[in-house]
């Protein structure tokens, strides 16, 4: 099962806007992968997300979490949950 490993960042439609992340995102294979980062870049032109879409990669890893690259707004505190999807 192919991972995908997305860079994300909030925008202003978020709370959390300006925060940088990675996250990981799982298909049943590659095509869908590349039909989902289409569907989202679509979206993302059209300002219906909360976040922006900065770079993607397939992984060799499954990693099972999300990591903070950045966060400007310096008061965010807490941890980010991988929810179930």
């Amino acid at each position: 099962m192919p991972v995908l490993r997305i860079v994300k960042e909030y925008n202003n439609l978020s709370k959390l806007n300006g925060i940088v992340e990675t996250d990981t995102v799982k298909f049943d294979s590659k095509d869908d992968g590349y039909k989902w980062v289409a569907a989202i870049q679509a979206q993302n032109a059209l300002s219906r997300l909360d976040w922006d879409l900065i770079d993607y990669e397939w992984s060799l890893l499954n990693f099972e979490s999300s990591e903070i690259l950045e966060n400007p707004t310096g008061g965010f505190v807490g941890k980010l949950h991988k929810t179930k999807n």
